[in-house]
């Protein structure tokens, strides 16, 4: 039996981010995607079962660079500065890479989910709010709900990617510098 080749999963993995950034996840096809990755159909079942299956490992293979899975081992930032590499990192994988960050928003949401990764991203979520916690103990942030900071956090990200310039590397840094301060300056104590 041949070995897979990664280089395959790559295009297979690019023309599903390709395809889910110009149509939604229900309406590609194992026959569209492997079109746009340039293999046989038949190829791609070699290396996807399904549609479920290829989507879900496109998710878990994207939530390894997700931000905040990332920063969760650095426990020996501060819990601010904790917050701050999540909101710099999650800023500058927005930037980076629209077409992951759309389908890591969109496919939680979708049928296609698997009951694992469908906690992973809450995990993601829980070590955000554990964070918060710990800021509440240390008295640096009012006393809120940590879902509704986290849901004040998600706001305050999406909207101000908005404003972000892929060319313009010293502007975005201030952007995301002052974007961080007003989110701050909403919860801080």
């Amino acid at each position: 039996m041949r070995t897979k080749d990664d280089k395959k999963i790559e295009a297979i993995y690019k023309a599903s981010l390709d395809l889910i950034y110009s149509v939604w996840i229900s309406w590609i096809t194992m026959s569209s995607i492997a079109s746009q990755s340039g293999i046989a159909t038949w190829t791609l079942y070699i290396y996807f079962k399904n549609k479920n299956i290829l989507l879900n490992s496109l998710f878990t293979e994207l939530q390894k660079d997700n931000s905040m899975s990332k920063i969760q081992d650095n426990s020996s930032l501060s819990a601010y500065n904790q917050l701050f590499k999540i909101w710099e990192q999650s800023m500058n994988f927005r930037i980076i890479s629209p077409k992951k960050v759309l389908f890591l928003e969109s496919f939680p949401k979708s049928k296609y989910i698997s009951r694992e990764n469908a906690e992973i991203k809450i995990s993601d979520y829980l070590f955000l709010i554990d964070l918060i916690e710990q800021l509440k103990k240390e008295q640096k942030i009012r006393d809120m709900d940590g879902a509704m900071v986290v849901a004040l956090w998600v706001w305050f990200i999406r909207q101000y990617s908005l404003t972000i310039d892929n060319n313009s590397e010293n502007n975005n840094k201030d952007i995301i510098n002052n974007s961080f301060d007003f989110f701050w300056q909403a919860i801080k104590k």
